[in-house]
C-alpha cells in the first residue's frame, strides 16, 4: 500500500478543499489528472484506463477514498479506489481486480510526485523546512525557561483540542439536525428540496474532515433521492459509496443488496440480504429491502407476508405493508394496517390514507355497492358524503 507524505497529504487535502464537489470536471488540470495522465502512456493497460478515466473520477467513492487516504486511511481505501475504477468500465478480462489494484498503486505514487511538484506541495514543503530550523534554534537555546514555555505551549494545546472537539460535537449536531431536515422534505414527497438540501451540505463540507456517519447519512439519503426520481444507476453508486464508509453496518449492507438489484444481480441481492438476515433478523432495513427484492421477482404475496410476520410495532414498515396491500388492490387491507398505527403519523402516511381512501371511494361509486360496514364510521361518512 502506497502511503502519501505528509507534505503531500497537506497539498492533496487543500486541492479537496478547494474544489467543488458539483463540478463534474473537478479534476481538470490538478495532480490527480496529471498523475493519470502519466499512466496512460506507461503502463501497459494505459489506455484501458483512458477509456474509464473519466468515470472513475466523477464516482462518488473516488472523492471520498482520496479523502480518506489523505486523512491516513488504509488498505480498504486502495480497494475502494480499485472497486471504482472497476465500477467505472474498467475491464481486462479474469486479471480485472488484480489489475485494478496495480494500477491503483502506480496511480498513488504519481500523485505523490505530482503533489509534492504542485504550487501547495512547494509551499508546505517550504514551511516544513522552516518550522524544523525553528525547532532546532529553540533546542539550542533551551533549559529551564524552555521546559516551563514547552509546559505552557502544552497545557494551552491542551485547552484549544478540548475547545476543537466542542466546536466539532456542536457542528455535528447541527448537520444531523440540516439532515433530518432534509429527510423529512423527502418523506413529504419533495423529493427535489431533500435533493438539493442534501448537495448543499456535501459541497459546503466538502474537504473538512467529518465522521464516517454523518458521510453515509448524506450518501444514503441522496440515493433514496434518486431512487425517487427514477435515477437507478446513481442511486446504486450512492449506496455503495455509503457501505464503504461502514462495511458492518447492517443497514449499510441491506442498501448494498439494493444496489446489486438496482444493478440488474437479483441472485447476488438475495445472497446477501439473506446473510445480512441471518445475523440481524429484526433489521428494518434488511426487511423492507427483502420485500422489495421478493416483489421484483414477482412474487408479491410472500412480499406482504414478509412484511406481515416482522412488521410489529414499525411505523416505516407498517407504511410499507399498507403500500403493498393497496398495489395489490386490497386497499380495505391496507386501510387497516394503517389504522393500527399509534400516535402522530408521517405526512407519507397521511398521503397513502389519502390514496387509499380514494381507491374505496372510487369503487363504491362504481359498484353502487354500500361501503364495507368495518370502515370506521368517521371515513364512511366522509365517503358517503363526497
Amino acid at each position: 500500500m502506497v502511503e502519501l507524505s505528509p507534505v503531500a497529504k497537506a497539498a492533496l487535502g487543500q486541492l479537496l478543499s478547494v474544489v467543488s464537489a458539483q463540478t463534474r470536471e473537478w479534476f481538470k488540470k490538478t495532480a490527480v489528472e496529471r498523475a493519470a495522465d502519466r499512466l496512460i502512456g506507461t503502463h501497459r493497460h494505459g489506455q484501458d484506463l483512458k477509456r474509464a478515466l473519466a468515470a472513475w473520477f466523477t464516482r462518488p467513492q473516488f472523492r471520498t477514498a482520496l479523502f480518506r487516504i489523505q486523512q491516513g486511511g488504509g488498505e480498504v481505501d486502495r480497494n475502494a479506489l480499485a472497486d471504482a475504477l472497476i465500477d467505472a468500465g474498467f475491464g481486462v478480462g479474469d486479471e480485472t481486480p488484480k489489475v485494478a489494484v496495480e494500477i491503483v498503486d502506480a496511480y498513488l505514487a504519481a500523485l505523490e510526485e505530482e503533489l509534492l511538484k504542485s504550487s501547495d506541495g512547494i509551499l508546505y514543503s517550504h514551511q516544513v523546512q522552516m518550522e524544523e530550523l525553528r525547532r532546532q534554534g529553540a533546542d539550542h537555546r533551551a533549559g529551564v525557561e524552555g521546559v516551563r514555555l514547552e509546559v505552557q505551549k502544552t497545557s494551552q494545546g491542551v485547552a484549544t483540542i478540548h475547545a476543537l472537539l466542542e466546536d466539532a460535537h456542536g457542528a455535528t449536531d447541527e448537520l444531523n439536525r440540516r439532515i433530518d431536515a432534509a429527510r423529512d422534505q423527502l418523506v413529504a414527497g419533495k423529493i427535489s428540496t431533500a435533493r438539493e438540501l442534501l448537495l448543499r451540505i456535501q459541497e459546503e463540507t466538502s474537504g473538512r474532515p467529518l465522521s464516517d456517519e454523518i458521510r453515509q447519512r448524506v450518501f444514503t439519503n441522496l440515493a433514496c433521492c434518486e431512487l425517487q426520481l427514477g435515477r437507478p444507476t446513481e442511486a446504486a453508486d450512492l449506496f455503495v459509496a455509503a457501505y464503504q464508509l461502514r462495511t458492518t453496518d447492517p443497514k449499510a449492507q441491506a442498501n448494498r443488496a439494493l444496489a446489486l438489484r438496482l444493478r440488474g444481480d437479483v441472485q447476488g441481492a438475495r445472497q446477501l440480504i439473506d446473510s445480512v438476515l441471518a445475523t440481524h433478523p429484526k433489521n428494518r432495513a434488511a426487511i423492507s429491502v427483502l420485500a422489495d427484492l421478493l416483489e421484483h421477482q414477482g412474487d408479491r404475496a410472500a412480499a406482504i407476508r414478509t412484511l406481515g410476520e416482522h412488521s410489529g410495532d414499525d411505523a416505516g414498515l407498517k407504511e410499507r405493508l399498507a403500500e403493498l396491500y393497496l398495489r395489490d388492490d386490497q386497499p380495505e387491507r391496507a386501510l387497516g394496517v394503517l389504522a393500527q398505527l399509534m400516535g402522530a403519523h408521517e405526512a407519507s402516511a397521511i398521503v397513502l390514507r389519502s390514496e387509499i381512501e380514494l381507491r374505496i371511494a372510487e369503487r363504491y361509486f362504481k359498484g353502487e355497492n354500500p361501503l364495507p360496514w368495518q370502515l370506521p364510521q368517521d371515513l364512511r361518512d366522509r365517503l358517503e358524503a363526497a
